[in-house]
């Protein structure tokens, strides 16, 4: 018998789903991984990527549960460019695209703080993508 667990990501909402239903999801990502990027060294380099891209799907902390503004609140978002800004909470669609990605803060201070993490992400990143094409010439 599978045991349950509670796994909330965008599409599922919550929805109560088996560590059988988790497994096929992580065995689908190595799929796409092989067909995206052919020369994986090794098949732990393959489940290495596959738990990252998983990781990537978990729930941010502002769809578990963390602030989320009403109707008139301010809020700060990063935008495209990196740029900060502060908007007021209408309840529409890019209000909740904001929020389910985590890109709500209800200080401008937490919005730089999250700017810096992505900032750092984002290098970490470029450099990983750089040493895997010196590896591969």
């Amino acid at each position: 018998m599978n045991k349950k667990i509670n796994i909330k990501v965008a599409c599922a909402c919550g929805d109560e789903v088996t560590e059988e239903d988790v497994s096929e999801f992580k065995e689908e990502i190595k799929v796409r991984l092989l067909y995206a990027i052919p020369n994986l060294v090794d098949n732990e380099d393959l489940e290495r990527a596959a738990e990252s891209i998983y990781d990537l799907m978990k729930p941010c902390p502002a769809a578990l549960g963390g602030w989320r503004p009403s109707q008139g609140d301010t809020y700060f978002k990063i935008d495209s460019d990196g740029e900060i800004h502060k908007i007021t909470w209408n309840e529409d669609y890019l209000d909740s695209k904001f929020w389910a990605f985590g890109n709500c803060f209800k200080t401008e201070a937490e919005a730089y703080m999250a700017r810096k993490h992505v900032r750092a992400a984002f290098n970490h990143f470029h450099q990983c993508v750089q040493q895997e094409r010196k590896a591969v010439q």
